[in-house]
């Protein structure tokens, strides 16, 4: 028979301990312990230890395309965008095109889009009939270089615009100040003006700004320019002083008001035109008298010839149409471009444009704008010029002038088109768009211009597949007007997009110039890598691999697991004892076919095996537990942990056959008629296993001495009388052990020099006796226990408040259990009371060991004098 006992009873706190520790790791191992980042690790009952990764955090994972949500990791959601930014684009898309092109602005309403003016960009001299002005003094034509038609009227000439003063010095009497200078800002026109300071004393009537060089004024009758006297003290006046030869000329002084004035000045008075042209020492002069220092500003001044005009100048073109219309707004409509090169010193100058026809005339004036810059003009002709037949187109520009100062107006006309674009409603559609993924639909932005008159909508659905007519597709979701608006479409991989365009005018559409469609689906993959982790130096091998996820159709996860150095697929729950050494590092690869859709990685665990403390010992034994005094049984131990893997360590043989003996390598030799335990005892823990023996009596060995029996008993027993007396000197007391009820040591004594030196042997020694204990204590009486240790033998005595273990060497005489009681009782008698109520403490002993040695040291134990007195 095999028992297996754990020797722990002779420790009741320690087995209450450990107990406790064995139940708190069973708890472990199936409840959660809480959520946590870095790997988890709990120790298993099977000398296995779990490892597991939780997603709390990032913490220990390297993550790419991967969040953490919830407790789990999950593909991220990504946004993306489709947009379409040109034209082409939806053309290259669309299903059918009704009625839509490609316009200035983008997609629009088709039209008739022929320009009915031949030569209308005037690039060549042909089809146009230009006339001038009745006095030829206005003129219109081509201008080849620029390829535009001119209108130009150009009268009298800009003498000193101011902007430099380069041939002006200034000139007074030496009782005045104080000088001329440019001045950038108070201006007529142009980049600036002559400033001129005066203060004019008293004794002194005048100042001036003296032109140098000579002046050629021949061809004009006038000089007009701008003057601003900023002073309201007494009066200034202005005039022009020249020499002709060695004869001084002036004209008549005007009187100067305050803020900009043109003032006009008669220069025939300067002398006949063979005269003026030679004019030197030309003065522009101020006079006055006591004028305080006051500043005057001259600019502009030209030459010219007092006359009065009006008159105009045209081109024409005719033009045939072939094709009716609608009168309704926009079925005709006429346009170009014109600028003004420069318009000055007229009364007026005002340019318009004339279609004439059968059903009658449209006048349209325009030119209201500043020189230098092109402008569009745009008239709607529909109201006489929706039938077929002649029409003729002109532009013309009316000159008035009446004046003496310079005169300019000049006028440019380029692109002229005449267009009936009959206009109607229509749609575009586009096929059925894909997207990368199943996406969720967030925002549609589409940028559209729509005049009065027209309408523009937006409409937008989704679905599933190529083919957008089923019904599972959603209903069109529908703006008016371009803008940014949320788009409350069912998630789907593809889209559709139709446009509606309505006018009431023909030569008026809505425009359509981009789409931007906002979505946003989850990423189609990404990457969870562990940190490598290591286990603990006890490590045997890794067992298996288990990941706990969960994802829809379309979603998976694979998994890599290796040393570190390479990773090798390993399934979601299975055996990874092919990973090679200690080192542990996994990676998971999320994907999803389905943008809707994320697998989710709730948990990863990796259980490895270790080499655990010894849990139990195994006994086998040959031939049988049945035998006969003096015959042997051949036993062997192996150790193992919980886990079954087998341990090297240290066994010590006992056994309670009193007469029998068993040697270190377990081999059991019976002494006496009995049922006895042979003890396997792991050295250094309380693990042991035990098989019970039956002895029976040596009846073959009796049979075959009858009938010599008597004699030979004779003869044996003579033996065994001087076989004692040498045994009187062939033993030894190797050690004493006393332990408390409670299974402490309490004092241990020993014969040996070194017995620091045996400290395996002597804890294999202490727990084959709580073993003993253990089994035998539940007898309650104090009769004495004997057991084989090894090659010796253990006697055992119980006291009141404590137990006595000794341990001999060799034969073990017959007054050994008397002599081991005695001193039993001598210790009870001494240190009953200390054993009673011992703490623990060494301290609360003093004294106990040398009062031992008299029982170690000694062939017989006898009690000291006081101690037998008292007995």
């Amino acid at each position: 028979m095999l028992t297996q006992r754990p020797s722990l009873k002779a420790r009741p706190t320690a087995v209450l301990l450990l107990l406790g520790i064995l139940v708190l790791a069973l708890f472990l191992s199936a409840t959660p312990v809480r959520r946590a980042d870095a790997p988890i690790v709990i120790t298993n009952p099977d000398a296995s230890r779990t490892v597991t990764w939780t997603f709390g955090t990032a913490d220990h994972l390297t993550l790419q395309n991967v969040e953490l949500a919830g407790g789990q990791a999950v593909l991220p959601w990504q946004a993306g965008t489709v947009a379409w930014t040109s034209p082409g684009q939806f053309l290259a898309n669309a299903s059918r095109d009704v009625n839509m092109s490609v316009g200035a602005n983008g997609l629009e309403l088709h039209s008739d889009s022929t320009n009915h003016v031949a030569n209308g960009d005037f690039a060549l001299p042909s089809n146009w009939n230009f006339s001038n002005g009745l006095t030829g003094q206005e003129t219109v034509g081509r201008e080849a270089a620029a390829q535009d038609a001119m209108f130009s009227y150009n009268a009298g000439m800009d003498w000193d615009t101011f902007d430099q003063l380069t041939n002006w010095t200034w000139s007074a009497p030496p009782s005045t100040c104080c000088g001329i200078s440019p001045d950038p800002s108070n201006k007529v026109q142009g980049a600036g003006s002559m400033k001129m300071t005066v203060n004019i004393t008293s004794t002194a009537s005048w100042v001036s700004a003296l032109r140098s060089g000579s002046v050629n004024w021949s061809g004009w009758d006038h000089l007009a320019v701008w003057i601003n006297a900023t002073n309201a003290g007494p009066p200034l006046l202005f005039n022009i002083t020249a020499m002709v030869g060695a004869s001084p000329r002036n004209t008549t002084a005007i009187p100067l008001t305050r803020g900009w004035n043109e003032v006009a000045v008669d220069i025939t008075e300067l002398g006949n035109s063979q005269e003026r042209g030679s004019l030197q020492n030309l003065r522009f002069r101020i006079n006055g008298q006591n004028v305080p220092t006051t500043q005057l500003y001259f600019d502009y001044a030209t030459l010219g010839t007092a006359h009065a005009l009006d008159e105009s100048a045209s081109i024409t073109q005719p033009i045939m149409k072939s094709i009716p219309t609608t009168a309704a707004p926009g079925s005709g409509y006429l346009s170009f471009d014109w600028s003004w090169v420069n318009v000055s010193g007229v009364v007026s100058a005002s340019p318009s444009a004339t279609l004439s026809g059968s059903a009658g005339r449209v006048d349209v004036a325009f030119g209201h704008g500043s020189a230098g810059t092109w402008q569009h003009f745009g008239a709607d002709v529909s109201s006489v010029s929706a039938g077929t037949g002649s029409y003729t187109l002109s532009f013309q520009l009316r000159v008035v002038v009446n004046n003496i100062s310079a005169s300019h107006a000049n006028l440019r006309l380029d692109n002229v088109s005449l267009e009936w674009p009959n206009r109607g409603n229509g749609s575009y559609e586009s096929i059925a768009i894909p997207l990368t993924l199943s996406s969720e639909f967030e925002n549609v932005t589409w940028g559209a211009t729509v005049p009065n008159g027209t309408l523009a909508a937006f409409r937008l659905r989704s679905g599933n597949g190529t083919n957008p007519n089923p019904a599972s597709w959603s209903p069109w979701q529908t703006w008016i007007g371009g803008g940014h608006y949320a788009a409350s479409l069912p998630g789907a991989d593809h889209f559709q997009i139709r446009i509606e365009f309505n006018t009431t005018n023909a030569s008026l559409s809505p425009s359509l110039s981009s789409m931007l469609l906002e979505i946003r689906h989850h990423a189609p993959s990404g990457t969870i890598l562990a940190d490598l982790f290591t286990p603990s130096a006890d490590f045997l091998r890794w067992r298996s691999f288990n990941a706990t996820w969960a994802g829809a159709s379309g979603t998976a996860i694979t998994f890599l697991a290796g040393d570190g150095s390479s990773l090798a697929p390993v399934p979601p729950s299975g055996s990874i004892v092919a990973v090679q050494g200690p080192p542990l590092r996994w990676r998971a690869d999320l994907t999803t076919v389905d943008g809707l859709q994320t697998p989710g990685l709730v948990r990863i665990r990796a259980t490895y095996e270790f080499l655990g403390p010894a849990d139990h010992v195994q006994l086998t034994w040959s031939p049988s537990l049945d035998v006969e005094v003096q015959q042997s049984i051949a036993f062997s131990a192996s150790v193992v942990d919980a886990g079954g893997h087998p341990l090297n360590a240290s066994i010590i043989w006992t056994t309670t056959d009193r007469l029998g003996h068993i040697d270190n390598s377990g081999t059991y030799v019976a002494g006496s008629v009995g049922q006895w335990f042979v003890n396997a005892t792991v050295a250094g823990s309380g693990q042991f296993a035990s098989a019970r023996v039956n002895v029976r009596p040596m009846n073959l060995l009796q049979a075959a001495l009858y009938p010599y029996g008597l004699v030979a008993a004779i003869i044996l027993g003579g033996a065994y009388i001087g076989y004692e007396g040498w045994v009187r000197r062939a033993f030894a007391i190797d050690d004493v052990f006393l332990i408390s009820k409670e299974g402490r040591l309490m004092m241990h004594n020993t014969r040996r020099m070194r017995a620091d030196r045996d400290e395996d042997i002597l804890s294999a020694m202490l727990t084959a006796i709580l073993s003993f204990l253990t089994d035998f204590d539940h007898e309650e009486n104090g009769d004495l226990k004997r057991f084989q240790l090894g090659g010796k033998t253990a006697l055992l005595q119980r006291g009141k408040n404590a137990y006595l273990a000794a341990v001999y060497s060799g034969r073990v005489p017959r007054w050994s259990e008397k002599d081991l009681r005695r001193f039993m009782d001598d210790l009870e008698r001494r240190f009953g009371e200390v054993f009673a109520r011992w703490s623990g403490d060494p301290e609360d002993l003093q004294g106990l060991k040398e009062f031992s040695d008299r029982f170690v040291s000694r062939l017989r134990y006898r009690p000291a004098r006081n101690e037998r007195r008292a007995s």
